[in-house]
């Protein structure tokens, strides 16, 4: 754990944050948020990465009057969740609205006189209910070695290594379905129909697709699958679907959801028709290191997701 007094310098930037609010208690929310931002970029800068508060949605006034939210911007990564911690407490609370497009959640925890401030640890991912004992959380000597993962090179994109999910591995954005949409819905819990011994044995998790404004409905939930060949313990099954955002009760027609080799070779595709909730890849097989991509495309504007087995 870090601990180290919290400076004059540190608290004159928390309370610039607070300039304008007049609610109590939004007040106190913007001023922890904005010292455990701090905290954690000075933790970052000690271990070597580009930690950046200018860019947190903190200095954004209408933002941070509607959200509870305390991002911090590492350079060429994405953002970490910094989250406070009352003096006593024993859970990391994490609000709705920034439970997702983040690369982890930084829990801060400060002393009774709010003069002294330890990061905790950090979790990749957070439950439907927000809620994780501090005792759950992973240790922070490993924090460095899990944002070095996301470091992008020049040579090859960045890549969701599924094969690290049974490591509790997890990249930006991929989470467990009751994490994304709060509660379960039956139609995803089935994501994997098939042989018993194939849904006993797999791993699920979704990502939330933003496609843009072009679509009515601006995000997409893709959900993937991958389970270990029985009798081959390289080979990986997987299966890959894409459904409407909560709320929404079916996809656009016309949305295209297609797989294809790193090369960008298509393998096979499947498109949506009116009034379809979810489409679906047919099942298929990869092995370890190999390398794969998902394309979902609607009209002009199309996004892809990049995989390593």
């Amino acid at each position: 754990m870090f601990t180290f007094p919290i400076s004059h310098t540190t608290r004159q930037w928390a309370q610039a944050r607070c300039v304008g609010h007049q609610d109590t208690a939004k007040i106190r929310q913007i001023y922890l948020n904005a010292i455990a931002v701090q905290m954690v970029a000075h933790y970052l800068r000690c271990m070597g990465f580009e930690a950046d508060i200018h860019q947190s949605q903190l200095n954004h006034p209408a933002l941070r009057a509607v959200m509870d939210v305390a991002d911090l911007a590492i350079a060429r990564m994405g953002r970490l969740e910094c989250r406070p911690v009352l003096p006593h407490a024993t859970t990391l609370l994490v609000p709705p609205e920034v439970r997702h497009d983040r690369l982890g959640y930084v829990a801060v925890q400060f002393n009774p006189e709010l003069t002294q401030a330890q990061v905790l640890g950090f979790v990749a991912t957070v439950p439907a209910n927000g809620e994780i004992p501090l005792t759950e959380l992973r240790s922070l000597e490993t924090l460095p070695d899990y944002l070095d993962r996301w470091q992008p090179t020049d040579a090859t994109p960045a890549r969701e290594r599924l094969s690290d999910w049974w490591q509790d591995l997890f990249g930006p954005g991929w989470q467990t379905l009751e994490a994304l949409l709060g509660t379960p819905q039956p139609a995803l819990a089935l994501g994997l129909r098939g042989p018993a011994e194939l849904q006993a044995t797999s791993l699920q998790r979704a990502k939330l697709i933003d496609l843009g404004l072009e679509l009515g409905q601006q995000r997409l939930i893709l959900l993937v699958a991958i389970a270990p060949a029985r009798d081959h313990p390289e080979e990986f099954t997987l299966l890959v679907q894409l459904h409407p955002a909560q709320g929404e009760p079916t996809l656009p027609a016309n949305l295209a959801l297609t797989l294809r080799t790193a090369d960008q070779e298509p393998l096979q595709s499947v498109r949506s028709r009116s009034q379809d909730n979810y489409i679906q890849l047919k099942r298929f097989q990869a092995s370890r290191e190999e390398t794969f991509e998902v394309v979902i495309a609607y009209g002009d504007t199309q996004v892809t997701e990049a995989f390593a087995v």
